[in-house]
């Protein structure tokens, strides 16, 4: 009986190793949910409506019915006859307390009555909203307080110009030249990038720097000198894109006047005074953690909007090639490199971080601290060897990127996640990595000792049975 039961323990032993080793190896596989994305939004955004409310509501609506108007709405100009008016169009659509953001166009600066309500509307909410100064972080320069500004949300910055102010403090500065990026309006929004810590930039203003069809010599472009030297602070400060209307014609365009560099310039169609023009138009941009998308929704006239094309302005993602082949940022053995690419970057250098699905969101693997330099083509590549890291738990991994000299990258991945600005985050990618993707050898040594000790544990039992039996 004795050593029946010794029998039975030493069974009962191995089944308990067994589950244990093979509750270890599923452990192993599962997939460890990622730390929470950095913030995703979007906004939308309307130009050159004026007096044409019937067709203004037509595009709010069609807005309604696609993406939804998202965390607010900007209209870049030419938005009088009268603005009340079409404020009551996006409160009927868009809810009375919704956020919009009403710039001035040259419209507005030749019209008194429509400069009193849009200092009234920064200032005081015109007595019917809150200010929107209450949402801003940085009131204009004086003599441009209500109509130039900038604001940040999510992992973004935002910037308004009045690109009719003449540089003075006097009362009426803000309306007393045609469109320019004097010295004083590039001097203030200079401070004001440079003070700037978000990753993503994007700059507002009525005319363009480069016009499309119409109005072409009497935009931003008939100083050109003063033109070019915005285009290349833009460039330098790593501004995603400049947002414009006044042309009535959807138009994009990348890069200064040779069609070098990587800021995008995207012309709003109009949202309402379609004669001359090409439709009504709006614009809906997806900020979505690591990837910025211009989405340009037009009607050709049909009265029917539909999707005209969309434009990664930032991009960061694990890519395919006829020899690399991943699917689904998913690698699995035989895939055991991930291989990154990013579009959208300035020329510059960067450093880019891979962290694991360990604890507190993952471990730093390891810094590609080989200077990156992206060519003109604003193409960013790296790659991390899965199977070197033999210790690293599979699950959802990130491959961060930072421009080279900011913040070192912390040693988890949730402390960065926490607060990107600090170290300058400007992309961020997930993936998942299988345990066949990293190594064997860990879960094949567990298996190995843990099967040893088993059997020696089994061996032991069974002579220390057959001692007691021959006893």
């Amino acid at each position: 009986m004795k050593g029946s039961r010794l029998l039975q323990r030493a069974h009962l032993f191995i089944h308990v190793a067994v589950a244990l080793f093979l509750t270890t190896l599923v452990f192993t596989w599962v997939i460890i949910p990622a730390a929470a994305d950095i913030e995703s939004f979007h906004f939308t955004v309307t130009a050159d409506m004026r007096g044409y409310h019937a067709y203004f509501g037509d595009v709010l609506q069609a807005i309604n019915d696609g993406p939804g108007p998202g965390a607010f709405h900007i209209s870049i100009g030419d938005i009088d006859d009268t603005i009340p008016e079409n404020r009551a169009i996006i409160d009927s659509n868009f809810g009375t307390t919704f956020l919009w953001y009403p710039i001035i166009g040259n419209h507005e600066a030749e019209t008194p009555a429509d400069m009193d309500w849009l200092r009234n509307e920064y200032n005081n909410g015109n007595s019917l909203r809150t200010p929107l100064k209450t949402f801003t972080n940085q009131d204009g320069p004086p003599g441009s307080v209500e109509t130039t500004y900038s604001w940040n949300y999510g992992r973004a910055h935002f910037v308004v110009l009045n690109e009719y102010w003449n540089g003075g403090t006097a009362a009426g500065s803000d309306v007393a030249r045609d469109s320019d990026i004097v010295s004083a309006l590039y001097d203030w929004l200079s401070e004001d990038l440079e003070d700037n810590t978000k990753p993503l930039v994007f700059i507002f203003g009525h005319e363009p720097a480069f016009p499309y069809y119409r109005h072409v010599g009497d935009s931003l472009d008939k100083y050109q000198a003063n033109r070019d030297a915005f285009w290349a602070l833009l460039e330098a400060k790593g501004v995603q894109a400049y947002f414009c209307g006044h042309g009535h014609y959807y138009n994009k365009h990348q890069g200064d006047k040779d069609n070098v560099g990587r800021v995008w310039q995207f012309i709003d169609g109009n949202a309402g005074q379609d004669e001359p023009g090409d439709g009504l138009t709006y614009l809906d941009i997806t900020v979505n953690n690591n990837r910025v998308t211009v989405n340009t929704y037009r009607d050709g006239g049909t009265g029917i909007f539909s999707l005209f094309e969309s434009v990664d302005t930032l991009y960061w993602d694990s890519y395919q090639d006829p020899e690399r082949t991943i699917t689904n940022d998913d690698y699995a053995s035989p895939y055991t490199t991930a291989y990154m690419k990013g579009t959208g970057f300035n020329t510059g250098n960067y450093n880019v971080a891979y962290y694991d699905a360990g604890d507190n969101g993952g471990r730093q693997l390891e810094t590609d601290e080989n200077p990156r330099v992206v060519s003109s083509d604003g193409v960013l590549q790296s790659q991390i060897n899965l199977s070197s890291y033999h210790e690293a738990t599979p699950g959802t991994w990130h491959a961060l990127v930072q421009p080279a000299g900011s913040t070192a990258f912390p040693s988890d991945y949730n402390t960065v996640a926490a607060a990107p600005d600090t170290y300058g985050l400007i992309a961020n990618d997930s993936f998942q990595v299988e345990q066949s993707a990293i190594h064997e050898f860990p879960t094949v040594a567990t298996g190995i000792i843990v099967s040893g000790v088993c059997f020696g544990t089994f061996y032991w039992i069974r002579k220390r049975e057959r001692a007691i039996i021959n006893s």
